[in-house]
């Protein structure tokens, strides 16, 4: 609770916390689960802030449903067009991310299957995209922000600490 008080004292709008974490390798840390969203629902009422936090199955929805106010789609699934397509007809808001190697075109799209089911409470969320480079985790290729703004009318905002791949260069 008190990286959260820090957070909302620091000015913060939203808590964001992964109660699954997908990882590259299945040996890694996955996250606290439904264990996981309880606490930060805990964090939220605590704060008076609302809680984004990252869905991975359709099958997880009723664990988000009364607890988290907005969810996010991860590059992994930006494309998983069942999710897309479920969350699509639901109210609850949704930041989605764009996939590694998504073209602004093909994560529109993406956008449109939320979209299409009548959910319009989008946010898209630049997390930059595989590079060259392997001094960063990531290439955060800022150009596709002002490309992005002109083709939706949607929310966009960019997430630099998955570029960064480490808090010191955030």
């Amino acid at each position: 609770m008190e990286i959260a008080e820090n957070v909302r004292r620091l000015g913060a709008d939203m808590l964001r916390g992964g109660a699954f974490k997908p990882r590259t390798t299945p040996y890694s840390f996955q996250g606290l689960g439904k264990e996981g969203v309880k606490l930060l629902r805990r964090a939220s009422d605590a704060t008076g802030l609302p809680v984004v936090s990252e869905i991975m199955d359709i099958s997880d929805y009723p664990l988000f449903a009364d607890d988290v106010d907005m969810l996010q789609v991860g590059s992994r699934n930006s494309q998983n067009f069942s999710m897309l397509k479920f969350l699509g007809k639901t109210a609850k808001p949704v930041l989605l991310k764009n996939g590694m190697g998504n073209t602004v075109s093909e994560w529109l799209n993406s956008a449109e299957y939320l979209l299409s089911g009548g959910n319009g409470n989008v946010v898209m969320c630049y997390r930059g995209t595989r590079g060259f480079e392997d001094g960063t985790r990531f290439t955060m290729d800022i150009g596709v922000m002002p490309v992005l703004r002109d083709k939706t009318h949607l929310p966009v905002c960019a997430d630099p600490s998955h570029p960064a791949g480490n808090r010191a260069y955030v």
